[in-house]
């Protein structure tokens, strides 16, 4: 499996830079946490391969068009969103992944910490926000996917799929992370919450 390592924060790494909100990294670690990581991995590779799937095979449903006008704000061509899907699904299947629980926010440093995530243990709890975050991370690692309105919520979907603020056009939405993540949950037929 191409989780290589599920580690369990008892100090941060050595050049993590602790953020505000930042909360101390968890010393809970055991088989139930790693069970937890792999599971939501194989459901997280699971559901890119069915939405790359249908990409692929031009099957989505009238449903499935209107997420994706909804996440992507009304851009028509989905060409560039399989696309990245495809580099995601490919790097997490093809490369040896670290998983970190523990901190705050679920969050990747792509180029210091190539192949690492940081997952904390509150999202890791909940089955398909974990899904969703992890597949939002593994964007930003694998196809370069952004965080529209870093320091603000222009980019950032709610729970009930609208985005926190207005204002995201078509070109952002295409290449957000939250957009791909949330995009992938909804046409595979979870909720976001």
């Amino acid at each position: 499996m191409p989780i290589s390592e599920v580690t369990i924060h008892t100090e941060p790494p050595p050049d993590y830079v602790a953020l505000p909100l930042a909360k101390p990294f968890s010393k809970a670690a055991g088989p139930i946490t790693k069970g937890k990581v792999l599971d939501m991995y194989t459901k997280a590779v699971d559901r890119l391969r069915a939405v790359v799937q249908k990409l692929n095979d031009n099957t989505l449903t009238e449903t499935d068009l209107g997420h994706a006008t909804a996440f992507f704000a009304g851009a028509s061509d989905l060409s560039s969103v399989k696309a990245q899907l495809e580099l995601t699904l490919d790097g997490l299947v093809n490369n040896q992944i670290t998983v970190h629980v523990g901190g705050a926010m679920p969050y990747v440093k792509r180029l210091t910490w190539p192949d690492w995530i940081n997952f904390p243990m509150n999202v890791l709890n909940h089955p398909v926000q974990s899904i969703r975050y992890f597949i939002h991370e593994a964007t930003h690692l694998y196809a370069d996917a952004k965080d529209t309105g870093l320091g603000g919520k222009k980019g950032y979907i709610n729970n009930d799929g609208n985005f926190r603020e207005a204002g995201i056009t078509a070109e952002e939405a295409l290449v957000n992370a939250d957009s791909l993540a949330c995009f992938v949950t909804r046409v595979f037929g979870d909720n976001l919450v």
